[in-house]
């Protein structure tokens, strides 16, 4: 946001970043209680994590990746998969770089198709984040889960 001719932001700005930070602190403040795993690989440029809800039964909505850029950044693709009902695995999300942080809303690619037709299973509870390519070791900081809504 620019400064006005005083030199202070305008005050419309300043209602609209305060609605902006109150929306971001109800939609992300509160990660689910998850358990996150590294599946292990023989490759360390594609590992695989597994990100599982516990606790209260709550739907998986976003998922929030961040790289230890301390570390350097070398993600360049990566896959999430969500799990079925049945406990299958499918892909629901595809993305390239994650750096500092990289945020995923995990939609339902067929939603409104077809209203007679079941959607996405209900109650996403486990996700699994497989980085497809990477120009070195991955070191992943932290991977956090959020329901809808917060």
């Amino acid at each position: 946001m620019p400064p006005n001719r005083d030199g202070l932001i305008d005050e419309r700005d300043v209602v609209r970043l305060e609605e902006l930070g109150a929306r971001l602190r109800k939609e992300f403040g509160n990660p689910l209680k998850a358990e996150v795993i590294r599946e292990a690989t023989d490759y360390p440029t594609q590992p695989v994590y597994l990100a599982q809800a516990r606790g209260e039964k709550a739907d998986i909505q976003c998922v929030e990746l961040c790289e230890d850029i301390a570390c350097g950044q070398w993600v360049e693709s990566f896959q999430i998969e969500v799990q079925s009902e049945t406990g299958a695995y499918y892909p629901l999300y595809q993305g390239t770089t994650i750096g500092y942080q990289k945020i995923c809303r995990l939609e339902d690619p067929f939603a409104g198709q077809n209203p007679l037709t079941r959607t996405m299973a209900p109650r996403t509870q486990a996700v699994r984040i497989r980085i497809t390519a990477a120009r070195g070791e991955v070191k992943m900081k932290t991977i956090s889960l959020y329901a809808h809504g917060g």
